[in-house]
């Protein structure tokens, strides 16, 4: 009986140790963590919702679009259907100096350069207004030489080409002149008076082939019976047309009718 009881005690002895050993094991594992201070996450608004890439890569595409066109057109309530804040004053801004450059230029008046929203813009206002009035002065000048050079051909007038300033009109004067006053004088050498070699020419050509010269050397072929005299004109039809003449007013080709007598030509 003794000896059971104690088998018994063992037994009941170990079976604590056990369960003691199991219980430690159990305390020393972790339960989950839980936040110290919970905080619940607000609901996402409709305007959240919207915010989405795509629709605001179209709204930034839509705002370029006015702005575009509020530039193109420079019509300012295209700048009001614009979303984006800084753009919008942008837009605003471009057209209001835009608005107020034209109107400094129609004027003409540097004063409102000063209203542009910069400082780059007003000196830049300043400088075209600049160059306006230098272009407006020089496109006086040319309607004054103008006027003054159709005058001169109008009235065959060419004895004041120096008066001309611009340069174009000068020259052409200047020639004139010279080539008439060859014509007059039935002096050729006078069209070497011309600065370049491509005026000297042409003077030469328009000398040689004015009717003027033609009836000069018809008559001083006539004068001295020698056809060959036509030989002096430098164009071929030309000569041809001297030897013709010359037959005819000599009788050494009689006329086939009055009419042929007038179908002589001058090639100029």
């Amino acid at each position: 009986m003794k000896r059971t009881s104690l088998n018994i005690l063992g037994t009941i002895t170990v079976l604590t140790m056990v369960i003691a050993f199991s219980g430690c094991e159990s305390g020393n594992q972790q339960l989950p963590s839980q936040p110290a201070n919970p905080q619940v996450q607000p609901p996402i608004t409709t305007q959240q919702q919207a915010a989405t890439p795509e629709n605001t890569q179209d709204t930034e595409l839509a705002d370029q679009v006015a702005f575009d066109g509020a530039r193109q057109l420079r019509d300012v309530t295209f700048c009001q259907k614009i979303v984006n804040a800084e753009l919008k004053q942008s837009c605003v801004t471009l057209l209001n100096d835009t608005a107020t450059q034209q109107a400094a230029v129609d004027s003409m008046n540097p004063t409102l350069c000063d209203k542009l929203s910069t400082k780059a813009l007003q000196n830049g206002c300043r400088m075209r207004l600049e160059v306006e009035g230098k272009n407006s002065e020089i496109q006086n000048k040319f309607a004054e030489e103008t006027k003054l050079w159709d005058a001169m051909n109008e009235k065959k007038d060419f004895s004041k080409c120096e008066s001309l300033t611009y340069e174009p009109y000068k020259k052409d004067c200047i020639f004139v002149r010279t080539r008439n006053d060859a014509i007059a004088k039935k002096n050729p050498i006078i069209c070497k008076e011309l600065k370049d070699g491509d005026s000297i020419s042409e003077c030469e050509k328009q000398y040689f082939g004015s009717p003027d010269y033609f009836k000069d050397t018809v008559t001083e072929a006539l004068n001295s019976k020698d056809i060959s005299k036509c030989k002096q004109l430098k164009l071929l039809d030309n000569q041809k047309s001297c030897e013709e003449a010359y037959r005819q007013l000599t009788n050494e080709q009689p006329f086939a009718s009055q009419q042929n007598a007038t179908q002589i030509t001058i090639v100029q």
